[in-house]
């Protein structure tokens, strides 16, 4: 008779534990990721007057954290040969940059941004990834991608119609509930380095052995010290009554710090103009509790990173993008709530419903053809190079700082790198290829250090 410590669960039972374990990932994922949108429009709400100080503080909350995870990890774990391979820390500094621009035009435009504009307006990094992915992949769609791809940037542009054509929103003229088109371009411009960034991890890293958490660590170090030389960008006169004057600029962080902690700095000659829409720029500072949002933001943003990976990994690609799909229509409602939103809840817009149903329409197109490709390649795939193939996807669609976007590289076939895929992939348009910074020494042996 075999002892109780050589009991062994049943494969239904260990197939059960699993699925229920997925499912809690799942469930985390959604709702952080809801968290992460809401408290990112809380936080520029509270502190529309500091998104530069945003930008950089929720990018610097990364290093302290991933330093403290690769600590534990080398004092507690097993030694990992991935840690002590050399790094390629020329492309992790050149994926620093493309986020520490996206980050800042993210903030910048997301403070005259509504929320549920700003969740339309990021589906249009499906059509930039595509267009990246082929550059540089030499990814190849089928028509539904070509039509998903312009059905969302029809909905895209219902959502600008009303700021296009000098229409203005009715209802609330608070700093979160108004739109302001300017920004909202300056917030749709953050989606083009951004999936770049996506596009060129997938890329350029794919033959490199690191673990997930030297990738974060290095790319947040660089994006923060890149971060700090893009100050003189919120003087820009494009900014209008919300630039922050050159003189100004060496106080902006101080100045940030203090309202964090509850300090009113701009409390006089606040209101230099007032747009048609009744919007105040600058706003005056009501700073008390201002730590609060941003504190939530900081933990939903890290818990988003860290579920979306746990999902990937144990779940795939397909279930991740699924989820991100449901969380559209949720965040969007979200917005329109009391209950989440306070006092700053936005009125219900027509544009936004209208823009909403159309953008969902195109990503169930889009999705649907993403399976369809999915389920093809599965079959050839043996459930190792699967395996792999998870790993690597959620070291390459971690974002790390103040980043709204959507992990297309995760839907489009571009990651057409596996060698079964190579050998279905034929001779593929790569004009980017050949450049510097796109050199890739790929080795789908390798793994991947990722955790859970």
């Amino acid at each position: 008779m075999s002892s109780a410590s050589s009991w062994k669960p049943s494969q239904p039972a260990d197939r059960w534990l699993k699925q229920s374990v997925l499912g809690v990932y799942a469930s985390a994922l959604l709702f952080f990721s809801v968290w992460n949108a809401v408290f990112f429009k809380r936080m520029t709400n509270t502190m529309p007057n500091y998104p530069y100080f945003l930008s950089q503080v929720t990018s610097w909350i990364y290093l302290p954290v991933l330093g403290l995870v690769l600590l534990f990890k080398r004092v507690f774990d097993r030694p990992s040969p991935l840690e002590d391979e050399e790094l390629p820390q020329l492309k992790l500094a050149f994926v620093g940059l493309l986020e520490a621009i996206a980050g800042i035009c993210t903030v910048l435009g997301g403070v005259y941004t509504r929320g549920t504009t700003q969740m339309i307006l990021v589906q249009a990094s499906i059509p930039m990834t595509m267009f990246w992915s082929a550059c540089i992949l030499g990814t190849r769609y089928v028509v539904h991608q070509f039509v998903a791809a312009g059905v969302i940037i029809g909905g895209a542009l219902v959502v600008l119609t009303p700021r296009l054509i000098g229409i203005h929103s009715s209802g609330s003229t608070s700093t979160g509930t108004v739109d302001l088109l300017f920004f909202n371009l300056v917030f749709l411009a953050a989606q083009l380095p951004q999936s770049l960034a996506h596009v060129y991890k997938e890329y350029a890293l794919r033959g490199q052995e690191m673990s997930v958490f030297i990738v974060m660590f290095y790319i947040a170090w660089y994006q923060s010290l890149i971060g700090l030389s893009l100050i003189p960008v919120n003087s820009l006169r494009l900014f209008g009554p919300a630039r922050v004057p050159l003189h100004d600029l060496p106080s902006l962080l101080l100045n940030g710090i203090k309202c964090l902690l509850g300090q009113d700095v701009l409390r006089t000659d606040c209101i230099i103009e007032r747009g048609d829409d009744g919007t105040s720029l600058p706003p005056c500072d009501h700073c008390r509790g201002a730590w609060l949002p941003v504190l939530l933001y900081m933990i939903a943003n890290i818990l988003y990173n860290v579920f979306g990976i746990l999902v990937i990994k144990h779940g795939g690609a397909t279930l991740y993008t699924m989820l991100m799909t449901l969380r559209l229509p949720l965040v969007s409602f979200a917005f329109c709530m009391s209950f989440f939103m306070g006092d700053e809840a936005q009125p219900v817009d027509w544009y936004d419903l209208v823009g909403l149903v159309v953008i969902l329409i195109g990503l169930c197109i889009y999705r649907w053809e993403e399976r369809a490709a999915h389920r093809t390649e599965n079959e050839a795939a043996t459930e190792a190079s699967q395996a792999l193939e998870r790993d690597h996807e959620a070291s390459a669609n971690v974002a790390v700082g103040p980043i709204l976007s959507e992990p297309l590289l995760l839907d489009t076939p571009a990651g057409a790198i596996s060698p079964v895929r190579q050998a279905a992939a034929g001779t593929r348009w790569r004009p980017l290829q050949r450049a510097p910074f796109w050199s890739s020494n790929r080795n789908a042996n390798r793994d991947y250090d990722t955790f859970g």
